[in-house]
């Protein structure tokens, strides 16, 4: 499977997504990417790929998501809202974590080590 061509196919159709009320729904990316390359494209692999472009390249660490609105995928128009999305995802996690901390107690269960950095 050619991962360079589905990622760069992956970034060219988000380039037309910019901002959030431009989000693109992730069956629409996919059935987009798909037409584009010929290639068939699992649902885990197209966000598998999303989420290593976010970690590694310049123009994938815009790509932001939402569940809202009936979620999808999008670049972030600018740092600002890069930094709304990324700071939204920093409070889901505190959040989860404080919400597994709690039903850990609850149930009687030990801490996990991996939530003492959060």
């Amino acid at each position: 499977m050619d991962t360079n061509t589905i990622e760069r196919t992956l970034l060219n159709i988000l380039a037309d997504h910019c901002g959030s009320e431009n989000r693109v729904k992730r069956a629409a990316l996919r059935a987009e990417c798909m037409r584009r390359t010929g290639i068939p494209i699992s649902d885990r692999l197209m966000r598998k790929t999303l989420e290593d472009l976010r970690s590694r390249h310049p123009r994938g660490a815009l790509i932001c998501s939402d569940t809202e609105g009936g979620g999808g995928y999008f670049l972030a128009h600018d740092l600002h809202e890069l930094e709304t999305y990324l700071d939204a995802d920093e409070a889901r996690i505190v959040h989860l974590a404080q919400r597994v901390r709690a039903q850990r107690r609850a149930a009687g269960l030990a801490e996990s080590g991996q939530l003492r950095l959060l």
